[in-house]
C-alpha cells in the first residue's frame, strides 16, 4: 500500500530510494504502483521517474515484476522492492558493476551469508519475463538466467531489510542510520 510513502529523516522511503538510485548512476527508473497509486503516483512524478499501475497488484508481487520486466524491453532490470528502502548506492552500484561483468547472470547481494535485495535480472530473463503469462515467482526468474547467479558480498546489512509490519517500520528507524544528504546540486530532480 502506502509503504513507499512512510517518513524516513522528513522524506518518503521512496525519494530515498531514488536519491540513492541516481547516486548510483541509475538513469532510468521506474515506480511499479498497486493498491497506493493515488497516493504514490503525484510524488513519484514529482520525482521525475516514469511511473506504471499494475491493476492485478491483488495478484501478487510477481505481476509487478512482469510489468516492470516489460517497461525495461529487453535491458537488465534491477529490481528494488520498498521493503528494504536503505540499501545505500555504493551497494546499489556495485550490484550494476556486477551485472556489467557478468551479463548472463543473476546478481544478488549477499550479508552474512543470506541473499537479499534488490536483485539484477540479465535481459534474457528480463525478455522471458515480459513475455511471460501467469504464475510465476522472483526466485525462479532468478534461478533461470543462463548464467546462473551471482552472489556480490556486500556490507550493506540493508539488503536483508524486510519492511512488512509497523513493529518491522519501528524497528527499522531506531536502527537504520540517516541517509547521506544529497549534496546541493545533485539528486532528485522535481517537475
Amino acid at each position: 500500500g502506502l509503504k513507499a510513502l512512510l517518513p524516513w529523516n522528513g522524506r518518503p522511503l521512496l525519494e530515498h530510494m531514488i536519491a540513492s538510485s541516481r547516486r548510483a548512476g541509475l538513469e532510468r527508473i521506474v515506480v511499479v504502483t498497486g493498491a497506493g497509486r493515488k497516493q504514490i503516483e503525484p510524488v513519484a512524478a514529482g520525482l521525475g521517474v516514469d511511473r506504471i499501475h499494475n491493476a492485478e497488484h491483488a495478484e501478487g508481487r510477481f505481476s509487478s515484476v512482469r510489468l516492470a520486466a516489460r517497461w525495461a524491453a529487453g535491458r537488465p532490470l534491477l529490481l528494488w522492492p520498498v521493503d528494504c528502502p536503505a540499501v545505500g548506492a555504493s551497494t546499489l552500484g556495485r550490484l550494476a558493476h556486477a551485472a556489467l561483468l557478468h551479463p548472463e547472470a543473476s546478481i544478488v547481494p549477499l550479508h552474512g551469508g543470506h541473499g537479499g535485495h534488490p536483485v539484477v535480472l540479465p535481459a534474457a530473463v528480463v525478455a522471458t519475463l515480459a513475455a511471460a503469462e501467469g504464475d510465476g515467482n522472483l526466485r525462479d526468474a532468478v534461478r533461470r538466467a543462463p548464467g546462473g547467479r551471482v552472489m556480490v558480498e556486500v556490507s550493506d546489512s540493508a539488503v536483508l531489510d524486510n519492511l512488512n509490519t509497523p513493529h518491522d517500520y519501528r524497528r527499522f528507524l531506531e536502527t537504520r542510520p540517516l541517509p547521506a544528504q544529497t549534496p546541493a546540486g545533485m539528486g532528485v530532480r522535481h517537475g
